[in-house]
């Protein structure tokens, strides 16, 4: 799956690139489920103007799209909330991108 995520993201799978999917990989329980996930979100992506990137600081997977002003939220897209419903994927928006935290829990 860390091979996976490096070429969704557009990174190299070199000793860089998978030090940093390492370092996301141990802040999500579900990491394969989660890219699994993000399989099906890439036909959207691929169409548009968003894109996958991880977010080394805070250990995230994140949705950005450089077309809007990094002081704008993104509006969710409608693309992106039927996925997040359909895989149980629980989001969080911020200025210029949207964090993956992860699959919401069955309570």
């Amino acid at each position: 799956m860390e091979k996976e995520l490096l070429q969704m993201c557009g990174y190299k799978n070199d000793e860089r690139g998978m030090s940093l999917v390492n370092e996301v990989k141990s802040n999500y329980m579900c990491f394969n489920e989660v890219v699994e996930a993000l399989k099906d979100l890439q036909p959207f992506l691929q169409h548009s103007d968003y894109y996958l990137s991880l977010r080394s600081a805070q250990h995230m997977i994140k949705i950005k799209n450089d077309l809007l002003d990094q002081e704008d939220i993104i509006s969710l897209d409608a693309e992106i909330l039927v996925w997040a419903n359909e895989h149980n994927m629980e989001l969080q928006e911020e200025p210029g991108q949207i964090l993956i935290l992860g699959r919401r829990s069955d309570d």
